[in-house]
């Protein structure tokens, strides 16, 4: 019994380093595109 709570716990500390890792990926990259159009937009727009 204690082995199958150890290999729960172990599974679920996996679910969340590989949830935040995609987590973190998924910011990065809405970061990104919001940086970019915001230099776009600086860039292109008249003044």
């Amino acid at each position: 019994m204690q082995t199958s709570r150890k290999f729960i716990a172990a599974h679920y500390m996996r679910l969340f380093y590989e949830g935040s890792i995609l987590f973190f990926c998924v910011l990065g990259l809405v970061l990104a595109v919001a940086l970019g159009a915001y230099l776009l937009d600086l860039i292109f727009s008249p003044r």
